[in-house]
């Protein structure tokens, strides 16, 4: 088990981490603005929203922790620059941060359940496979949209992609 929990970054550019203690802390890309979100069995507890400097007492280790981690993985977000932008599918109607309600690293990808109800399978060569709830499937190359289709016309797709969204979809069932 990850020391602090799984921090992930989502194809609408917004950060978060799934902290151990089945706590969320979501923020946007340029940490101004964040959501913490009380976990329990999967389900949503609890949830507040507060712009960065009006922080809750108590979370100050949890934003220093998800500023750091989103430093690593975004180098330019001091000037809010993101340094690999994907693009945005199937953002939250409501424009609230989206946060992760489980996940799972294997050897060869990080699979997220999203709370927008879209499953991110993130590979090794830097590509990225979405499935919306729509079953549309959507394929990303190093933060490019390479193409989509409907999970019904896979035999159209190659063989690699065919076994990749097979092998998703059988660890989200």
């Amino acid at each position: 088990q990850p020391k602090y929990g799984m921090f992930y970054k989502t194809s609408a550019q917004q950060i978060g981490m799934r902290f151990n203690d089945q706590t969320c802390l979501i923020s946007n890309e340029k940490l101004t603005k964040f959501r913490y979100v009380v976990m329990r069995n999967n389900s949503e507890v609890s949830s507040e929203t507060f712009i960065q400097g009006r922080e809750p007492e108590g979370l100050h280790k949890k934003i220093k922790i998800i500023t750091h981690f989103a430093k690593l993985l975004s180098p330019k977000i001091e000037d809010g620059t993101p340094s690999n932008p994907l693009a945005k599918i199937k953002q939250d109607k409501s424009g609230s941060l989206v946060y992760l309600i489980a996940g799972y690293v294997t050897p060869n990808y990080s699979l997220f359940w999203l709370s927008n109800n879209l499953f991110q399978a993130t590979f090794k060569d830097n590509s990225d496979i979405l499935i919306d709830k729509d079953l549309n499937v959507h394929l990303f190359k190093n933060g490019k949209k390479s193409f989509s289709f409907k999970m019904g016309s896979m035999e159209d797709q190659s063989e690699e992609i065919r076994q990749r969204v097979k092998h998703m979809w059988g660890s989200i069932k």
